[in-house]
């Protein structure tokens, strides 16, 4: 197969993409992988079982790099600004039910929050509940956007 010739020639944590025509010739580049020490990167289905893999030369010095930068953890922060819900279901994770409580993230709590994970280098910051995407327009404040 073009894929391993190619592979042994490439430099440790070099990357290529390839072309696969089935899920057996797919699942063949898995099972390569693991057997032979490189990383199967990505895969990219296009029609049927045909598509493209992206293959690394051995492992990545850093796993974190093969990660785009938009899936990277931490990349989004979800701010629930409430926990009001309608439902009662004994296995809820954060005790939430109509005879709860009210919980609520005020604005100020938010501002912080934003801005501190902007400062970590988060990209986005989405709040559902309040239907809002805020981003970090300068070091002192966060602006809905």
């Amino acid at each position: 197969m073009a894929l391993m010739r190619t592979v042994e020639q490439m430099a440790e944590g070099d990357t290529a993409e390839f072309a696969v025509a089935s899920a057996s010739e797919l699942e063949l580049v898995r099972r390569w992988c693991e057997k032979t020490g490189n990383t199967l990167v990505s895969t990219l289905i296009v029609e049927q079982d045909a598509g493209h893999v992206t293959v690394c030369r051995g492992r990545p010095r850093n796993p974190g790099s093969m990660i785009p930068a938009d899936r990277m953890p931490g990349a989004r922060l979800w701010l629930y600004t409430n926990f009001h819900c309608n439902l009662a279901c004994d296995y809820c994770c954060v005790a939430s039910s109509p005879k709860t409580d009210p919980r609520l993230l005020g604005i100020d709590t938010i501002q912080a929050l934003v801005t501190e994970a902007a400062d970590w280098g988060c990209a986005s910051c989405i709040s559902p509940a309040a239907n809002r995407s805020y981003c970090r327009t300068s070091t002192s404040s966060c602006e809905p956007a």
